[in-house]
């Protein structure tokens, strides 16, 4: 054993110099990683929330079609109301879902305003989701989701007998963005999918990757896009975590 005075006499330490340059070459090697680390992270955490929706959704909508047949048949033709798009609900979904409070307002659900949603790619609003015929429910896992019935003949003469479905992964906590927090799918009656897919796939990969990043459509295909990237958010995606 080294005595301390032997240690005294011929040992050396680290001097002021080269303590402060050890630091900061740990502080340049942390600036560089932990960006990217917790970026990883708040995407992985994204990524598994998405799974989980998408998961029970189509959990609940196959459950609905085993008790009920497949019921957008039952719909052609109708004009929807806000009602009627609450009993459609009540009938086809709600049994299905843990769901812990109608959301008569968004602010009633936690949200800082009742049109809290931005577009992916800009701050302008984002309302296809708060419009007329929408409901939204929180559910017991904290996400939101919003279900609206689209109207025969709603989007410009286009005949439509959809169900648009729509999750907030993460409820009122922000960003509140298309494509990030909030996550768009729907149940399409001309496409024979029987099941719930994310909205605008039936576009295919080419034109999803055009109009995710679209202003006029705002992140409406993007959910898409991350199902035809492999359930991962692509080095092209148009948001950076």
């Amino acid at each position: 054993m080294i005595s301390n005075k032997f240690c005294f006499k011929y040992c050396e330490g680290f001097t002021l110099a080269e303590v402060l340059i050890v630091l900061a070459v740990i502080g340049v090697v942390a600036a560089l990683t932990v960006p990217n680390l917790i970026s990883n992270y708040k995407k992985n955490v994204a990524i598994a929330r998405l799974k989980e929706a998408y998961s029970l959704l189509n959990n609940a909508y196959k459950l609905s079609v085993a008790d009920n047949g497949n019921f957008l048949s039952f719909r052609h033709n109708k004009e929807y109301t806000d009602n009627l798009s609450k009993q459609d609900f009540d009938k086809y979904f709600r049994k299905y879902l843990k769901i812990t409070k109608d959301c008569e307002s968004l602010i009633s659900c936690g949200y800082s305003s009742d049109n809290p949603f931005t577009r992916i790619n800009s701050d302008e609003v984002y309302e296809f989701v708060t419009t007329s015929h929408t409901r939204a429910y929180l559910l017991s896992n904290g996400m939101v989701l919003f279900y609206r019935d689209l109207q025969y003949g709603e989007t410009g003469g286009f005949a439509f007998n959809n169900i648009f479905l729509s999750v907030d992964i993460n409820g009122p906590s922000g960003p509140n963005k298309t494509g990030v927090d909030l996550f768009l799918f729907s149940i399409i009656d001309s496409y024979n999918y029987n099941s719930v897919m994310p909205r605008l796939h039936e576009w295919g990969r080419s034109n999803v990757e055009d109009e995710c990043t679209n202003v006029l459509f705002g992140g409406s295909s993007c959910t898409a896009k991350i199902m035809f990237d492999g359930w991962k958010f692509a080095d092209n995606y148009p948001y950076k975590f």
